[in-house]
C-alpha cells in the first residue's frame, strides 16, 4: 500500500472551501454517474468487480489536489494493482492534474498471499491527483466547462474521479461474510481553490487583479489568470475576478457516501474512519461451498435447512475429523 510519489507537502498550499458546502466522494458500481449511493453486491471467491468514485467538490470551488485511501474490514479481497486508476483527462489542452498516483505511476497493494499471511485487510494508500505548478492542471469544478468525465446528475455536476479493480481471493471457513469498504481522506489531504483566486493564497483580492492584468492578451496552456481555463486571459476572466472579489476560504470538511456521512477535515482527519460513518460500499462473499454438499458421503448427519450456525460449527469439526484419523 504504498506510492510511488510519497507524502506531497500539499499543505503548502491550504486551500479550503465554504462552511456548510462540504466537497462530496461516493462509491458506485457503475462508471454512469448517477446519485450518491452505496453499492451492495454478493460474489463468489474467483468473482472481479470494479469499484468506481465519484465527487463533487463545494459548490463554487475547484479541487486542485486530491488523497484518497480505500480499506476494508476482512482479508478475503485484493485490490488489483495494474486496476487502480485517476480519471485524468484532457480539459481544452490542459490535463485535470498534472500528475497522478494510480497503477501509471506503481502504486500497488498488498498481495494476496501477504493479505493471508498477515491476515491483513488489503487497501489502497495515496490515490490522488495534484498539480504543484500553477497552470499545469486545470482540477475539477467549479463547473463541467469541457471535461469529458464530468456529468449533469439531476441538475448537479458530478465528476469521475477514478476506479479501483479488487478479487475476491479467499473466504472463511463456511460462513458468508459482508466486507466494508470505506473511502478515507489520504495522507496528502486535499485543496480547493476559490474562482478568481489567481495566486491561489486562499482570498480574492487585489493582488489576483494584479495577475490578470499582467497576463491580459496572453493565451496558451495554463496561463496565470485564465479563470475559466479557455486559454485565453480576457474580459470573461476579469468577470470571475469581480463576481468573486472578497472571498476568503474557511475550515475543510469532506464527506464520505452522502452528505448525511461524518465530516472529515481534509487535513487532520487523514486516514481516519469513525466508527459513527456508514460503509461507502458493501462486498458479501457467499458461503464458499454448501454444507450438505461437503459432507454427503462423509458418514456424518447432515443438518436440516434452518439449523443454527454452531451445529454446522459441530458437524465441520466431525467431518474434519474423520479426514485426520
Amino acid at each position: 500500500m504504498k506510492s510511488a510519489f510519497g507524502p506531497l507537502l500539499f499543505l503548502l498550499c491550504p486551500f479550503s472551501m465554504a462552511a456548510g458546502q462540504d466537497a462530496l466522494f461516493w462509491l458506485s458500481d457503475s462508471s454512469i454517474a448517477g446519485d450518491p449511493g452505496v453499492p451492495d453486491h454478493s460474489y463468489d471467491v474467483g468473482d472481479v468487480d470494479t469499484l468506481h468514485i465519484f465527487g463533487r467538490p463545494p459548490l463554487g470551488k475547484t479541487l486542485q489536489n486530491f488523497s484518497i485511501n480505500v480499506t476494508t474490514s476482512h482479508p478475503y479481497v485484493d485490490f488489483l494493482d495494474s486496476e487502480l486508476f485517476v480519471t485524468n483527462p484532457t480539459v481544452g489542452t490542459t490535463p485535470r492534474f498534472q500528475l497522478v498516483g494510480d497503477t501509471t505511476s506503481s502504486l500497488f497493494t498488498l498481495l494476496p498471499s501477504d493479505i493471508t499471511a498477515l491476515n491483513q485487510p488489503d487497501g489502497i494508500e495515496l490515490l490522488q491527483g495534484f498539480t504543484l505548478i500553477s497552470g499545469e492542471g486545470v482540477g475539477i469544478g467549479p463547473t463541467c466547462s469541457s471535461d469529458p468525465n464530468c456529468f449533469n446528475v439531476n441538475g448537479i455536476p458530478t465528476w469521475h474521479i477514478g476506479s479501483v479493480g479488487f478479487e475476491v481471493f479467499d473466504s472463511p471457513f463456511f460462513l458468508p461474510v459482508a466486507i466494508d469498504v470505506h473511502l478515507q481522506i489520504g495522507a496528502n489531504g486535499m485543496t480547493y481553490v476559490s474562482p478568481g483566486d489567481y495566486n491561489r493564497d486562499g482570498t480574492v483580492d487585489a493582488a489576483d487583479y494584479t495577475v490578470w492584468k499582467d497576463n491580459y492578451g496572453g493565451s496558451g496552456s495554463g496561463v496565470d489568470g485564465d479563470g475559466n481555463y479557455d486559454e485565453t486571459v480576457d474580459a470573461a476572466d476579469y468577470t470571475i475576478w469581480k463576481d468573486s472579489f472578497g472571498a476568503v476560504d474557511g475550515d475543510e470538511f469532506v464527506r464520505f457516501g452522502s452528505a448525511a456521512d461524518a465530516r472529515y477535515h481534509v487535513f487532520s482527519d487523514v486516514a481516519t474512519t469513525f466508527s459513527s460513518d456508514q460503509p461507502d460500499a458493501v462486498i458479501r462473499i457467499r458461503r464458499p461451498f454448501p454444507i450438505t454438499a461437503s459432507l454427503a458421503g462423509s458418514g456424518v448427519a447432515v443438518p436440516e435447512a434452518g439449523t443454527g450456525v454452531w451445529t454446522y460449527l459441530v458437524v465441520a469439526i466431525l467431518h474434519f475429523a474423520r479426514r485426520w484419523r
